[in-house]
């Protein structure tokens, strides 16, 4: 059978089980078992020494994050694509052609776009 992430039945598998006339605690991890946690306990642990720990100031999180869904990281002028490689030809002095962006309503170059077109709305 298989279960959830944890390995142990859920509250379904668990009923199924005594429906069967299953013993449940046969389908849980070993890992679980009271054995286990024995032998996981049985020998002692040395206790830590805290005297010579270092005096470092410890200050909380100089910031935190905010609630809700992140902003986008849009790419900032310079870091890629067309216009960053533009923009590194101008610094280096190149001249660099200038794209005109096209109106979607009447299909004339630079000046206007489709929103501020008065070639349609008369």
């Amino acid at each position: 059978m298989r279960y959830q992430e944890n390995e142990v039945p859920c509250a379904h598998a668990y009923a199924f089980l005594l429906h069967l006339h299953r013993a449940p605690i046969d389908y849980f991890p070993s890992t679980l078992s009271v054995r286990t946690w024995q032998q996981t306990y049985l020998e002692n642990w040395k206790p830590v020494s805290i005297e010579n720990l270092e005096d470092t100031p410890i200050s909380p999180p100089t910031s935190r994050q905010l609630p809700g869904r992140p902003k986008k990281k849009r790419a900032q002028r310079g870091e890629c694509g067309i216009a960053a490689l533009q923009y590194a030809r101008r610094m280096h002095g190149e001249v660099v052609e200038e794209r005109h962006q096209r109106c979607g309503t009447c299909g004339n170059l630079g000046g206007h776009n489709a929103r501020t077109c008065t070639f349609g709305h008369e």
